[in-house]
């Protein structure tokens, strides 16, 4: 498994890519919309880890103030890499309004 994860970005070319990613994923990138944030219509599901040490909690709560009809789901003990810290519970998460929908209630 680690090795599906850190072979992308081994090499010359793999360092520059996970550089350029690494910078695309900070808070700031997300400046130059933030104000759209308040304008989305949809019901919009934030799954966040409690741990997560590269964009931290309080992101989380800052995208859940400003998104109407959003709503702030915590695992706790996972990271920013929620789909391998805890892959159940995420799934449990992004897979329940279906399970609802297809089981009548």
């Amino acid at each position: 498994m680690l090795a599906a994860h850190v072979d992308p970005w081994r090499g010359e070319r793999g360092r520059a890519a996970y550089y350029r990613q690494y910078r695309q994923a900070e808070q700031a990138a997300t400046d130059e919309f933030q104000h759209l944030l308040g304008t989305v219509p949809v019901p919009t599901r934030i799954i966040w880890g409690r741990e997560d040490r590269f964009l931290p909690p309080s992101f989380a709560e800052q995208l859940h103030a400003l998104i109407p009809h959003s709503e702030l789901h915590w695992i706790e003990g996972a990271g920013h890499t929620v789909q391998e810290d805890a892959p159940a519970r995420l799934l449990d998460l992004l897979t329940r309004e279906f399970r609802l929908v297809g089981t009548g209630g």
